[in-house]
């Protein structure tokens, strides 16, 4: 009877262990994935959300065709350097491929799951959208280079110094009054 009653408390204990961990997997604010090593995946509700697909739509997808090809290779480097044990985890932006055809910029994580004979059973994997931020980001470049670029074309000499007196633009009208180079008067 005392051997009857633990091995209900342990199943117990397990079933609980399980519901615990699938309510973390499907309710978690950030993208989650399992991916097997043939590629075919299974995610929860805000991967889901992220691409704009519903989880039947990507019951029977593979990583590889809601990735962006641009980030494929990289993304199977991280891959090949879990599966040979060359790392325990790897972090990586990557793009995905939202339903509506956009971009999807990413900050994903991911480790490899072993059985006890060490064989791969899965890829547990993070994901977390940084779409807006790579955004922000591009547009803060390319505003940068337009300012630059109009520094260095204006008709008149533009000088600039950091908070230390020490000269970090110098035009070329600068350099064509001066007969100095910015390099030359650093």
């Amino acid at each position: 009877v005392a051997l009857v009653t633990e091995r209900r408390l342990v199943q117990q204990a397990l079933i609980e262990s399980e519901d615990k961990f699938k309510y973390v997997f499907d309710h978690s604010v950030v993208g989650k994935s399992f991916t097997l090593p043939s590629g075919e995946i299974n995610v929860n509700q805000a991967f889901c959300d992220l691409l704009g697909y519903s989880s039947n739509e990507l019951k029977d997808r593979t990583w590889q065709e809601i990735s962006h090809p641009d980030d494929l290779e990289l993304t199977q480097n991280a891959i090949n350097a879990l599966l040979s044990g060359e790392k325990e985890s790897v972090r990586f932006t990557k793009r995905y491929l939202h339903k509506n055809g956009s971009v999807v910029w990413t900050d994903l994580g991911t480790a490899l799951r072993r059985d006890k004979n060490l064989q791969p059973l899965y890829f547990m994997t993070t994901i977390l959208d940084i779409t807006e931020r790579k955004l922000a980001e591009d547009a803060l470049k390319e505003a940068k280079e337009y300012a630059e670029n109009l520094i260095q074309t204006a008709n008149t000499m533009v000088v600039g110094m950091d908070t230390r007196g020490n000269i970090n633009v110098f035009n070329q009208a600068a350099e064509a009054i001066t007969g100095y180079t910015l390099s030359e008067i650093k």
